[in-house]
């Protein structure tokens, strides 16, 4: 099919350029989909490139003849990469952080399930293990190993994150990507 759906978001880093081949993903199987950008608007303007730091629109077409772009296909949290090979981008579904508890009533284990947060990525994961102990208090800081429950994301060592469940929130830095 030749249909071209719209994608935006921030490039942070690199750039694009017309008719590049990028991959785009992950997908709910954790596999990326090569598209060519078609167009590109920035500001409202068709354009033909864009840099690092710079918001714009891309019309993508699927170079897979078996996968045809539905607006389904999409999901919060997908994004468009120039090449899969470097060992820094890569969808996974566990990661080691470094965390601080901001708010929690009583104490969190392993087996907690908070919402993670981390810049597109929203998914809820589970505490699987903690390293300085069993468990955690407000204004404790460990580190510790998350999975994400439903599917692989997309994040990078180094990224900042929210927690949250209920009232209970904490912050954390990623680590170290596991898988």
């Amino acid at each position: 099919s030749l249909a071209l759906l719209p994608a935006g978001g921030t490039m942070i880093r690199g750039s694009v350029s017309v008719n590049d081949t990028m991959l785009l993903g992950p997908d709910r199987a954790g596999a990326w989909l090569p598209v060519t950008v078609r167009s590109i608007e920035c500001k409202r303007q068709a354009t033909e490139n864009v840099k690092t730091g710079q918001a714009a629109t891309f019309a993508i077409r699927s170079l897979s003849r078996r996968v045809a772009l539905r607006r389904a296909f999409f999901r919060k949290g997908m994004a468009l990469i120039g090449e899969l090979d470097n060992e820094r981008v890569k969808a996974v579904r566990d990661f080691e952080a470094s965390v601080v508890i901001l708010h929690h009533s009583t104490t969190i284990a392993t087996g907690y399930q908070p919402v993670i947060h981390c810049g597109t990525v929203r998914q809820a994961a589970q505490l699987v293990s903690v390293e300085g102990g069993e468990s955690l208090r407000t204004g404790q800081r460990d580190l510790v190993t998350f999975r994400f429950l439903y599917f692989t994301e997309l994040i990078l060592p180094g990224s900042t994150f929210l927690f949250r469940e209920g009232r209970a929130k904490g912050l954390g830095k990623v680590t170290r990507l596991i898988g």
